[in-house]
């Protein structure tokens, strides 16, 4: 008799070509995974998102509260800007209450009328006086071209920068941010300043702050931030006890804060609506509150208030919600600092990552194939679920898996 071929099975083909798509699938993943594409940086920072949600809000640190330039305020002292001879009062206030630092959330650029009133000599008197106020500036971000020269260090900053540094070496393999322009405060109001730090933003894709840079470039010289300030100020450390381990860490004398490559850190936010003890700057100003409440603490002045009078609008999106204001943010920072609550990116965390993406991906390849549909949407959505579980555990123990 002739020997006949067997058939194959239609469905079995149907499978095979499956898992081969899915094998060409998890490698073409486990490829991208080395590259910096959008796509996964969006959807790594979503899953941040939820795993900040499933972990829930964290009581925030005591030694911290906001004396907040709010709608009472505004209404009861008129609207912001102040003038700057009010801000040396509340400056005053905030010194005789024996605060431990006094981190001013205000840019003071050069006015005519402030300065022929007198009134930016007042305010750098009391700052003088208090001897713990620190002051923010900006930077406009963007790497000086090749050929150009680079742009002169305002007098106001030439002794904020970092001095020193495991490796300078490695800062050419590592660079942080850069910046071309500096802003800075009046001289004569930040001359006897505690210290002064940068307040640059950096948001995501979808408009969200999830970073926050602790370091950043100018004329050849490296800035720290304004929190970073903040938070060696409350320690009463200076430049000399500040050391950036290039692409790993920044020393805050014994502190050790993880970056990234770039010197930045992922801001573990302590929840929606964050239990800071807040304060009205009028009630500050009256007289009106018991100087215990800010005895020894870190106290942060910043506009909150959020209508028209309020002159600025200085409010930001975060993973947990949708209206933050910029003070808040900055005591979040710091407040992250002095517990030590970082986020860390293990050694071992890509090993980890990339383990997962062909682990994932042989065993939908192998196995998704071989269900029926309803069971091949719960295996996908039990994967899903385990993933944003891992990273919601990790988060919890301060560990960042992407």
């Amino acid at each position: 008799m002739p020997v006949q071929s067997a058939k194959r099975n239609p469905s079995s083909k149907k499978r095979e070509f499956n898992r081969l798509l899915g094998f060409l699938l998890t490698a073409f993943v486990a490829v991208l995974f080395f590259l910096p594409v959008h796509f996964f940086e969006t959807a790594q920072g979503k899953l941040y998102d939820v795993g900040l949600k499933i972990r829930g809000s964290l009581p925030t640190p005591k030694e911290i509260a906001i004396v907040a330039i709010d709608d009472a305020s505004i209404s009861k002292v008129g609207r912001w800007p102040w003038p700057r001879n009010r801000v040396a009062q509340l400056i005053d206030r905030l010194a005789e209450a024996k605060t431990r630092v006094i981190a001013l959330d205000l840019f003071f650029p050069p006015a005519e009328t402030e300065r022929d009133a007198g009134n930016d000599r007042l305010l750098g008197e009391a700052t003088q006086r208090a001897g713990n106020v620190v002051y923010p500036f900006y930077f406009t971000l963007g790497r000086v071209s090749s050929g150009e020269k680079n742009p002169e260090i305002p007098l106001q900053i030439r002794n904020t920068s970092f001095l020193l540094f495991d490796d300078p070496k490695k800062l050419a393999d590592f660079p942080p941010l850069a910046a071309r322009e500096a802003y800075v405060p009046v001289m004569e109001i930040v001359a006897g300043a505690r210290a002064l730090g940068h307040i640059n933003l950096l948001t995501d894709g979808d408009g969200r702050v999830r970073w926050d840079p602790l370091i950043i470039e100018f004329g050849g010289q490296y800035f720290p931030s304004f929190g970073l300030q903040v938070a060696a100020s409350a320690m009463g450390l200076n430049r000399g006890n500040l050391t950036v381990r290039v692409g790993q860490s920044i020393r805050l004398g014994k502190k050790s804060i993880p970056t990234s490559a770039e010197g930045m850190i992922l801001i573990p936010y302590y929840g929606a609506d964050p239990s800071f003890s807040f304060y009205s700057a009028a009630d500050v100003l009256a007289g009106k509150l018991d100087p215990k409440y800010l005895a020894d603490k870190v106290v942060f002045v910043g506009v909150t208030a959020a209508g028209a009078s309020a002159g600025i609008q200085d409010f930001i999106r975060t993973p947990l919600a949708n209206r933050l204001s910029g003070v808040e943010k900055h005591a979040q920072v710091v407040g992250s600092i002095m517990e030590n609550r970082f986020l860390l990116r293990p050694s071992w965390a890509s090993f980890v990552e990339f383990g997962l993406i062909v682990l994932i991906g042989t065993l939908m390849s192998f196995y998704l194939s071989a269900l029926r549909r309803p069971w091949q949407w719960i295996l996908t959505l039990g994967i899903l679920a385990a993933l944003v579980g891992l990273t919601a555990g990790a988060i919890t123990q301060g560990i960042w898996i992407k």
